[in-house]
């Protein structure tokens, strides 16, 4: 067992199903899964929930994924986060234009669950730049 911080995880989408989906994959991968319907509830789940992954659906009411992920990066708490973008959009520029955004990964619905549970455990090998700070 690590002593290392809790594996938290985060899915941001307003679509019920598909965050409970995700949910469960990230469960099955050994991680606390927590879920917010739109990019508001996500900036304020994000400070007490502190995840080390974030799942964030580009296009949601309320507030899109590219407003959260800048609103995520400006806050302290949460700004350490391994930020995933997921569109079910294939175009090319929705990916470069999310990349350029701040987001760390690009990933196309539907998300390939052996290839979630890959990015987990390398994120859960991997520590943020806020545990080697001084």
């Amino acid at each position: 067992m690590s002593n290392g911080p809790l594996r938290v995880a985060m899915i941001v989408d307003d679509d019920a199903i598909l965050r409970y989906a995700l949910c469960r994959i990230v469960q099955r991968a050994g991680w606390v899964a927590c879920e917010a319907a739109n990019g508001e509830e996500a900036t304020a789940l994000c400070p007490q929930m502190q995840p080390r992954v974030i799942l964030l659906d580009l296009q949601m009411p309320v507030k899109d994924g590219f407003e959260t992920c800048a609103d995520l990066r400006a806050d302290a708490a949460c700004r350490h986060a391994l930020i995933f973008a997921i569109s079910g959009s294939p175009h090319s520029a929705v990916e470069d234009r999310a990349l350029r955004s701040g987001f760390d990964l690009f990933l196309l619905k539907p998300i390939d669950e052996p290839l979630l549970h890959m990015l987990l455990a390398n994120a859960a090998r991997t520590s943020g730049p806020a545990s080697t700070a001084s």
